[in-house]
């Protein structure tokens, strides 16, 4: 039995560009440099049709940034705000009707690389800082934008930046601000950084005087300062009174050796190394006072003719724990009166002032604390000032106005009072109704 032959035939499904179209290619030769803060977007084309996709295949783009695909054009497109400088390299993929190409890019990203914060600045003292970048086309180029959207100044005052980059000046106020700095490169790439500076306070040795010490005793005392940038650090230039040092934390200490009354100066320096010194006396006696007052001094202010100020005290301590017996005179006129004049420390004396009849513009006096019989303590003497201004008589009344209220055929007398004086506190005004 014979058998006919069996022919197997297959059909090829074969699209259009299996028989010659060419796959696409991307024309773009490269991408621009972007900045950080700064918008960018850069196209890519090839040579595909308006259906074409893009992706990335390898490596990675600038972070903030991402590739889109235009489905109208068929282009791609590389947008975003960069927020990391560096370069970053990667491959582009597009396909095209089951036909892909794919090329290999790179994009720089130019940055200012001075960390945030900047060191610190204080009111009065030199500052100087120098701004850099990197990964942009040198040379850079620096400038300072206004502190708001609504503007501002741009930097702190008494500071100015340099195109170079230096950030100098002397800062007249103390601030914390919020710089917003912009580097372009010689492409004209910008980026953009927010750097934060503090300008403190002045530096300035607070202490205002220090107490006498005694020859052969103990003596400690602490400085203390504001302002600047702590930690301080204290020191005595020169040379300190014989028997006392000064440690950097601020403690004047040790055991005076000389006596005698020691002029010296104390310095202060903060973290950043800005220094501030003030002038300080110390008194060596060969034993403890035996009192002491406080206030120093007082001032009184009075206008003419008018109230008399509030009262005053002086506090007399003793030198020692013992209770000391004291006395005190006055000197300077009937205008200034002191109770008691004698007592038993610890004390407290009232001063008092009655300017009347005083026309003159101002008045001192003095009162002296002395140690009641023993002559070895000197006179404790307290400067007294008074400060006298005229002021014309201010006529005053009182109430403003007057209400009345009364029924109709109710005969009635009604009165009310009104006060009238000088609201300067003054004498007596005449007044005519």
């Amino acid at each position: 039995m014979r058998h006919s032959p069996v022919v197997a035939v297959t059909w090829l499904a074969l699209t259009p560009v299996a028989f010659g179209q060419s796959g696409p290619a991307i024309t773009t030769p490269s991408l621009p440099n972007g900045g950080v803060g700064t918008l960018y977007s850069a196209q890519l084309t090839s040579t595909g049709s308006t259906g074409t996709q893009w992706s990335i295949t390898a490596g990675n783009l600038p972070p903030g940034l991402s590739l889109a695909t235009n489905t109208k054009t068929g282009t791609g497109t590389i947008s975003g705000t960069p927020t990391a400088g560096g370069t970053y390299s990667f491959t582009v993929r597009v396909l095209d009707q089951q036909l892909s190409a794919t090329k290999q890019f790179s994009i720089g990203i130019f940055q200012i690389t001075t960390p945030s914060p900047l060191p610190n600045g204080i009111v009065g003292g030199n500052y100087s800082q120098t701004l850099t970048a990197s990964g942009g086309v040198a040379p850079y180029a620096f400038s300072a934008q206004a502190s708001t959207p609504f503007g501002g100044s741009s930097l702190p005052a008494g500071l100015s930046l340099n195109p170079n980059g230096t950030l100098s000046g002397i800062p007249t106020a103390a601030v914390t601000f919020n710089l917003a700095i912009v580097a372009t490169d010689a492409q004209r790439v910008q980026t953009t950084a927010r750097l934060m500076l503090t300008i403190a306070p002045p530096l300035v040795i607070t202490t205002s005087a220090l107490p006498p010490g005694v020859a052969g005793t103990s003596y400690s005392q602490t400085i203390s300062a504001t302002g600047g940038n702590p930690p301080y650090s204290f020191s005595i230039p020169a040379s300190a009174p014989p028997g006392l040092t000064m440690s950097a934390a601020g403690v004047l200490g040790g055991t005076p050796t000389a006596l005698g009354s020691f002029v010296f100066t104390i310095q202060v320096s903060d973290s950043l190394k800005y220094t501030a010194a003030k002038q300080f006396q110390v008194t060596v006696a060969a034993s403890a006072p035996l009192l002491d007052v406080t206030p120093s001094q007082l001032s009184f202010s009075v206008v003419t003719q008018g109230d008399a100020p509030p009262p005053q005290t002086v506090t007399i301590i003793a030198g020692t724990r013992t209770p000391v017996n004291f006395t005190v005179q006055v000197d300077g006129g009937a205008w200034l009166t002191v109770k008691p004049l004698s007592g038993t420390s610890p004390g407290v004396l009232v001063v008092r002032v009655d300017q009347t009849g005083i026309y003159v513009p101002s008045l001192t006096a003095r009162i002296r604390v002395l140690v009641t019989g023993n002559a070895a303590q000197s006179p404790i003497d307290i400067p007294v000032s008074l400060a006298v201004s005229t002021a014309g008589p201010q006529l005053q009344v009182v109430p403003a106005f007057l209400r009345f209220a009364a029924r109709i055929q109710a005969p009635a007398n009604l009165e009310q009072v009104l006060a009238v004086g000088n609201s300067t506190g003054g004498g007596g005004v005449g007044f005519n109704i």
